[in-house]
């Protein structure tokens, strides 16, 4: 039986139905797995030639609700196309191949309502980590349409895929609902091909001042050096992370990058479940690592009870 990290069904449209893994069966010994996908940076321009012509969409359970790609327009055009994720199966999770990009997590639904409630000011620089279908970044988006205001997000997912078929056209239906091009709340289909110019999209986010680039590959030192290639000395004012500690091979690195790339004067948040049962991450793990480094510390911003397992919004920052 493949690890299961959540038991949504996957043509669902609530796509935030979502549960903490309960099993241990988790994937071969580390030294089994793939070798890590080596960070390649992939500016906008390069991206947008693969969108596709048209998009079904939902929305997801934010405050305010934000415009998502629907899993199974995804799936469907995962099967017929020939990537590295064409073959997952039933697999919601593969280490070092896949991550679970492909869907909406519970805690990223968290990070970008509260976004929404705190953020007064837009960030100049925004990293998302594992960011996939990118709901907080995506909410600072909205807000820098809505305001009119510039900046610098960079989308990093482990899968270019993820990023082709999930995060970037999530991008471009929040820039749809800001158009008034996607009306209502309601599940639909955005008409790339008739609704869209990438020409026109990428002249209104430069005279706006906003950038957004993409990043693929494995946390790391490497992704950080890129991440300095990218951005001036690789500083970010906020870094966000979702659903991204659930894995201790990985969570170390992800601390690694989080950590080098906050500048001294900015911040992370880190949204998660407390802990995730039969994989061995969790916040309380997160947090030791942290603060056991001894030039940060770290503290709830807010946290969700439910029936299953406790969710948190932790807050790093430098000392």
């Amino acid at each position: 039986m493949p690890f299961r990290f959540f038991a949504a069904d996957p043509d669902s449209d609530d796509e935030s139905s979502v549960a903490a893994p309960t099993t241990n069966e988790n994937t071969s010994d580390p030294g089994d797995a793939a070798p890590f996908l080596p960070p390649v940076l992939h500016p906008l321009s390069t991206l947008l030639p693969t969108l596709p012509p048209n998009i079904a969409y939902n929305f997801a359970p934010t405050v305010p609700l934000l415009p998502r790609r629907a899993v199974f327009d995804t799936e469907m055009q995962l099967k017929t196309s020939d990537t590295q994720l064409s073959d997952l199966g039933d697999h919601d999770i593969r280490r070092r191949i896949y991550e679970g990009g492909l869907k909406s997590w519970e805690c990223s639904i968290d990070l970008a309502t509260y976004l929404s409630d705190t953020i007064t000011t837009i960030p100049s620089k925004t990293l998302e980590l594992g960011c996939g279908s990118a709901l907080p970044s995506l909410m600072l988006f909205r807000k820098m349409l809505e305001e009119k205001k510039g900046g610098t997000i960079v989308l990093a997912d482990y899968n270019l895929d993820v990023l082709k078929l999930v995060t970037l056209p999530n991008l471009v239906l929040v820039w749809g609902v800001h158009k008034g091009l996607i009306k209502g709340e309601e599940k639909g289909d955005f008409d790339a091909h008739e609704l869209f110019s990438a020409e026109a999209f990428e002249k209104e986010l430069k005279e706006a001042g906003i950038e957004v680039v993409f990043m693929e590959g494995a946390w790391g030192g490497d992704m950080n050096q890129l991440l300095g290639e990218t951005v001036e000395g690789g500083k970010f004012d906020l870094v966000l992370g979702s659903e991204t500690i659930y894995e201790p091979e990985t969570a170390g690195r992800f601390t690694d990058v989080v950590l080098e790339a906050v500048v001294e004067n900015g911040k992370a948040l880190v949204a998660a479940k407390k802990i995730y049962f039969g994989v061995g991450g969790g916040v309380d793990d997160f947090v030791k690592d942290v603060e056991g480094r001894g030039s940060y510390s770290c503290h709830m911003v807010r946290d969700f009870k439910s029936a299953g397992v406790n969710r948190e919004i932790v807050e790093v920052v430098r000392k």
